[in-house]
């Protein structure tokens, strides 16, 4: 939680602006259920949320207009991740794409902390228990080229 409040690249900037817009358009739509669902609403709502979203949304586009130079967008994404203020929570959703497609830097490079390798990532030094023993050959699939590697894997002394 405490890497949500790092400010100190471009990327994490953005991030940070992008998930500010969605709270404030939440806070907004709050307001304004308030303001419209009871016969007789309250504004103050508005009154407070209105103002607060709009000052993000400015800001939220000079952000994005600062990020898309320093990291070298294109005229496509840049327009995307305009048009993705306009609906409610369409930032967040840019800001997941741009992060998983690699739009934004050292953001998409990183894995989340929980992520597990699958099972063709792990190496005989994930498990202590473990020591391989050396290549051994296993039958080969139907139509594969016995001269290549494909078709062998390691033989592996591991404790159940």
């Amino acid at each position: 939680m405490l890497n949500f409040f790092d400010l100190s690249t471009t990327a994490k900037r953005f991030r940070f602006i992008a998930v500010l817009e969605a709270l404030t358009w939440l806070g907004l739509l709050i307001g304004m259920a308030f303001k419209y669902i009871p016969a007789d609403g309250n504004e103050i709502g508005v009154k407070i949320f209105g103002p607060i979203h709009g000052a993000v949304f400015v800001i939220y586009l000079v952000i994005t207009v600062v990020t898309a130079v320093k990291l070298r967008w294109s005229i496509v994404t840049t327009l995307l991740a305009g048009i993705a203020s306009v609906p409610p929570f369409g930032t967040i959703v840019f800001e997941v794409w741009a992060a998983r497609t690699g739009k934004l830097a050292e953001l998409s490079a990183s894995e989340p902390e929980l992520a597990k390798p699958v099972a063709s990532e792990w190496s005989l030094q994930d498990d202590p228990g473990c020591s391989g023993v050396g290549p051994a050959e296993r039958p080969a699939p139907a139509g594969a080229d016995l001269g290549s590697s494909e078709g062998t894997e390691l033989v592996t002394n591991c404790r159940a």
